[in-house]
């Protein structure tokens, strides 16, 4: 792909110009066939506002110090940004006495008496004041990896045989997951959990059909012919263990921590077995997998709705009704639509967190502290100068690696979309 500011020869499927750091366009809608899916709307629309958002990543890189971009190394990117006074930087200047441009209280590498004279507060880590925010719900806020993984838990329940408009409720969510779990790109983990297949809904089936509650696709990449093959060994006879169901889905989610795991759960009714969903749902999102629960509610009546909707909020997710065939497969597909949607809001928040970390803490230090070395300069002084140099030496390197750091999260946030949407081709 040839640089339009530079004509440098990059990779194909490259976001930044390798040679000038300049924002590469991304591919537009008349420039390809994309064949018919139904999850390509959404998809078209977030690849061209992350066009924009990278034209605006790489405003923030050209007014980054070119000093610093040049140290990134994205293979060698520090796990988690550093907050104490001993930091990375230290290492890397030349052991002197103790000045006053040494002494760094809250250890974001200003020295205090510089954090004064600008108005910051000595005592408190400007990095902290750039956390970065993405979306609105928690899952979203704290999911620092691109990978997606789907839990879908399905009710089997007596009830779900009614039929509604449009045919039998268990038919139609089975119609609506097969359509639309099946679309999603290649690299989504899927799961299918479902309760009320076993026993009955006689009284005496109760504890059989409470304690019947299956994983039939363990959560792993989409295979489309083994995900419908298990629809055809369920069918709705028994209770409803939607809080048994949740507290279950742990397990499925072992090994999927920190990264951004969703639950969705499609039911018709209210609890059944004594399970408690709401305090499930509370105990799920307690745990390192941290999964945003959503809801779709079948045809339900008030007080099932209120339930659902609680745990849905507990949860961090949404609730949804659906009274017909169309309104289960929309609700359904919006709700996978928004798991995905944190890919492109964790590139927007990173682009307000990159552009407060240098424009608005990073830049003002630094202004600062090169005045003072021009003022030593001038007067002479070299060990006043040689103090500054080495003050200036740990800001720049601690707060280019705070930088680099998020850069590398959301480029791979960046690089996903843009491999689903080569998906779609």
């Amino acid at each position: 792909m040839t640089c339009p500011k530079c004509n440098f020869q990059n990779p194909e499927g490259a976001f930044i110009c390798q040679q000038c750091r300049a924002g590469l366009a991304v591919p537009t809608s008349s420039q390809f066939q994309v064949t018919t899916n139904p999850m390509k709307k959404w998809l078209w629309i977030w690849v061209g506002v992350a066009g924009l958002i990278l034209i605006s990543v790489a405003a923030i890189i050209a007014i980054k110090p070119k000093s610093a971009f040049n140290k990134i190394n994205p293979s060698a990117i520090i796990s988690s940004p550093p907050v104490s006074g001993s930091s990375f930087a230290e290492s890397l200047v030349t052991q002197a006495p103790k000045t006053k441009y040494d002494i760094d209280s809250d250890g974001d590498a200003i020295p205090d008496f510089v954090e004064t004279a600008i108005g910051f507060d000595p005592n408190y880590n400007n990095a902290l004041i750039c956390v970065k925010k993405s979306c609105e719900t928690p899952t979203q806020q704290t999911a620092q990896s691109t990978k997606i993984n789907i839990l879908f838990i399905l009710d089997s329940s007596g009830s779900m045989a009614e039929t509604i408009s449009g045919g039998v409720k268990m038919d139609l969510a089975k119609q609506a997951l097969k359509k639309y779990a099946e679309a999603v790109p290649t690299g989504t983990d899927v799961g299918l959990m479902v309760y009320g297949h076993k026993g009955s809904n006689n009284a005496t089936d109760k504890a059989v059909s409470c304690a019947g509650i299956e994983t039939v696709y363990p959560m792993s990449v989409m295979d489309k012919s083994v995900f419908e093959s298990v629809f055809s060994g369920f069918s709705p006879t028994g209770w409803t263990a939607i809080g048994g169901s949740l507290r279950k889905s742990a397990d499925v989610f072992a090994g999927k921590e920190g990264q951004n795991n969703h639950v969705i759960v499609i039911s018709d009714g209210i609890e059944t077995c004594d399970s408690n969903p709401t305090e499930a749902a509370r105990e799920l999102k307690a745990l390192s997998i941290n999964p945003q629960i959503d809801v779709i509610g079948l045809a339900v009546d008030t007080a099932t709705k209120a339930q659902l909707e609680e745990v849905a909020k507990i949860g961090g997710g949404t609730y949804k009704p659906a009274n017909s065939a169309v309104e289960l497969e929309d609700a359904l597909k919006k709700t996978i639509d928004a798991a995905r949607e944190y890919l492109f809001c964790t590139g927007h928040a990173s682009i307000a967190y990159q552009s407060c970390l240098i424009v608005d803490q990073y830049k003002p230090a630094s202004r600062y502290l090169q005045n003072l070395r021009l003022q030593a300069f001038q007067n002479k002084n070299k060990e006043e100068e040689s103090a500054i140099i080495r003050a200036m030496s740990k800001l720049l390197n601690y707060w280019d690696k705070l930088f680099s750091q998020d850069l590398a999260i959301s480029s791979k946030a960046y690089q996903e979309l843009y491999r689903q949407y080569e998906d779609l081709r």
